[in-house]
């Protein structure tokens, strides 16, 4: 017979999961070599913009547009308020083209191919998205996750429901720039 020692030690090795445990306990070092795979210094701000698939754009094979979002202007006001140089990393849903509207530059870098999106949860300091479930993910690293959706009304009654009510939400939710 086990005790009941053994068998909360046993419960205890199966606790979490393989693709969120990374984020309980991020590596400095880890995130670096991030940053520095994609191009980014280690004292620069990382705001990770991905937004969820949208139908329309997976059904007609289209570029998927980025919503109302002003990237440019996101990372003036964070480059204000954090006195600190920020980029954007830009990442389309694996189910569509792309994001039209992106504008490659020196600050904002599309990682659409990126292999590992959690590689880049990791190396980012704030996620915007919308309706994806990498909020959730995102949130286990402490760090701010902000909700744009400026098309809640249209996505709510063109392609799915949501599973909670969004201003209920535990993250910052805003409808516009």
């Amino acid at each position: 017979m086990r005790s009941n020692i053994a068998l909360h030690l046993d419960m205890q090795e199966k606790v979490g999961t393989p693709r969120n445990d990374r984020y309980l306990s991020p590596s400095v070092t880890e995130i670096n070599e991030i940053k520095k795979s994609i191009g980014i210094s280690e004292n620069i701000g990382v705001l990770l913009y991905a937004p969820t698939l949208r139908d329309k754009a997976r059904d007609a094979c289209v570029a998927q547009d980025i919503q109302e979002i002003d990237i440019d202007a996101t990372l003036k006001a964070l480059r204000e308020k954090y006195q600190r140089d920020w980029v954007c990393l830009v990442r389309a849903h694996p189910g569509v083209v792309a994001l039209a509207g992106v504008k490659n530059s020196d600050d904002i870098l599309d990682v659409s191919n990126y292999e590992d999106m959690s590689d880049l949860l990791l190396a980012s300091d704030i996620l915007i998205t919308d309706y994806s479930s990498t909020a959730g993910d995102f949130v286990l690293l402490n760090r701010p996750v902000i909700l744009f959706h400026s098309d809640i009304e249209d996505y709510c009654k063109n392609t799915r429901a949501l599973y909670f009510d969004i201003n209920d939400s535990p993250y910052f939710t805003v409808k516009n720039q």
